[in-house]
């Protein structure tokens, strides 16, 4: 894993990466997700559609074990209204709007980074001026690596292994602050 993970940086402290483009170790990776949960100031917000939906969904939980308040909306019931009610594409903006201020952070999971709604609820959050990570598959190469204030990207475009990776870079993370 430590030759396809890659970070570029645009809006992290200086000390959050001793080097902030190119190749990063596994234990530099989890540094940086350390970093940007630990700066979150207000609500954490996880992303994701299919199986980063799903990771979305146990890492709010597990953040929230660990005194970080953090929320996903990735959950079918209201996935499935909100679809029905304005469309796929605002699904997730719709579920955000007016409960995401300034303060908030929001953690992207996509492998393309180009699902219509993920980009959607990032304009959300810019709108906001909410600070926006995005964990990344394809080389880094979707809309959500020009929309986010800096990402992470697994370079493959093997679905299932990036989705794994994600996971277990934030679980890496999680585990990380229990100490």
């Amino acid at each position: 894993m430590n030759q396809i993970l890659h970070v570029f940086k645009r809006g992290l402290p200086d000390n959050a990466l001793s080097s902030t483009a190119g190749a990063l170790s596994q234990d530099a990776a989890v540094s940086l997700i350390e970093s940007v949960l630990q700066s979150a100031r207000g609500t954490l917000w996880l992303l994701g559609n299919g199986g980063s939906a799903a990771t979305a969904l146990h890492m709010a939980r597990d953040f929230n074990v660990k005194g970080i308040r953090a929320r996903s909306v990735s959950d079918l019931v209201g996935f499935s209204a909100a679809s029905n009610d304005y469309g796929v594409e605002k699904s997730f903006s719709s579920l955000v709007e007016g409960h995401i201020t300034h303060r908030d952070t929001c953690i992207f999971l996509s492998v393309s980074g180009d699902s219509k709604n993920l980009v959607n609820v990032s304009r959300t959050f810019s709108d906001v001026n909410a600070q926006q990570f995005a964990l990344l598959g394809h080389h880094g190469r979707g809309l959500l690596s020009n929309l986010t204030n800096d990402w992470l990207a697994v370079n493959s475009d093997n679905y299932q292994f990036v989705e794994w990776a994600h996971f277990g870079l934030l679980a890496a993370a999680s585990e990380r602050l229990a100490k």
